[in-house]
Formats: C-alpha cells, structure tokens, sequence
C-alpha cells in the first residue's frame, strides 16, 4: 500500500511536470483512478475470496496472494489509470471545441 502511495506520488509530479494538464484534471484523474480502483478491486478480492473458500489457492504453484496482487495491478489499477487519464484529456478537447 505504501508503494502504491508512492508511485502516485511520483505519477502526479510526472503529470505536473508535463504542463499540458492543469491541476483540476490531475485531481480528476486520480479521483476517477481510485474510485474505480476500489470498485474493481473489491468485485476481484470478491472473487478470489470466494475461490479461496472453494480451495482453489491448492492448484496453483505460488503463493495465492501473489497472484492476487499482480492480477489486481494487471486487470484493475493499470486499466483504470489510463482510462481515467484518457477520459480526461478527451473531456479536455471537447471543452476546446
């Protein structure tokens, strides 16, 4: 959790940096990221909860957490990270036209 804080951290600096996004949409990108973060990870955690309970972790060769984490970095937060930063630059040319 720390690490993703800090990888935020630097995400945002990044976007700052580039001077094309104004504060508000960079607010927005990650509002938009961590909403949509917490509502996919939790339907994920859901499901491998729910194949925990099922036994499923014994048919896989590492560690259940591990997969869980790197399925969550690679179905839910990197997905939602570039719509939500997609989202915002296409509402920021609508706004232009």
């Amino acid at each position: 959790m720390i690490m993703l804080g800090i990888i935020g951290g630097f995400f945002g600096t990044f976007l700052r940096w580039t001077h094309s996004l104004t504060p508000e949409e960079i607010k927005r990108i990650g509002a938009q990221t961590a909403g949509r973060t917490l509502f996919f990870g939790g339907l994920l955690f859901t499901v491998a909860g729910v194949g925990m309970l099922l036994g499923l972790e014994r048919y896989l060769p590492v560690d259940y957490g591990y997969v869980l984490i790197g399925l969550f970095m690679i179905i839910v937060a990197i997905p939602a990270l570039v719509y939500s930063w997609k989202e915002v630059l296409a509402a920021g040319k609508d706004k232009l036209i």
